[in-house]
């Protein structure tokens, strides 16, 4: 930890949409990073500075344009299906697509993978549905 930062307990408080789950880490200047879960189902990593000081308040959903198919008046908030919480059926998917980004215009910036809904439908769980990409392409 930087010398003269001090140390929050932040586990269970709620920021905007977020709520935090568990402290995952630091940052390579030293910032303390925690695992989130989002109104809308996605987790995210936040570095805890983001969230005490109010400039991160949802995993990116609150943040998608208008001319996105995802606008819902400013969120976008559906459910995911109850499996997409599950760690295992998350590396299932990553390992069948051997851990690499399945966008083939993919410049490579992303530095974490995700799965990614094909049509766009967060209840759609299918495993022939969800493709692995990195944050970049997601």
């Amino acid at each position: 930890m930087k010398a003269g930062r001090k140390k929050y307990e932040l586990v269970g408080n709620r920021f905007g949409r977020l709520v935090v789950k568990e402290e995952c880490g630091r940052s390579k200047s030293g910032d303390v990073r925690w695992r989130c879960l989002c109104d809308c189902g996605n987790e995210t990593t936040v570095l805890g500075t983001s969230l005490t000081s109010g400039y991160t308040k949802s995993c990116g959903c609150m943040i998608i344009g208008k001319n996105s198919n995802l606008w819902k008046g400013g969120i976008a908030c559906e459910q995911y299906c109850s499996i997409w919480l599950d760690k295992e059926f998350k590396k299932s998917i990553l390992e069948r697509d051997n851990y690499q980004c399945q966008n083939s215009a993919c410049w490579g910036t992303g530095n974490r993978l995700t799965g990614h809904h094909i049509d766009y439908n967060k209840k759609n769980c299918d495993t022939s549905n969800i493709i692995t990409l990195c944050n970049s392409c997601n």
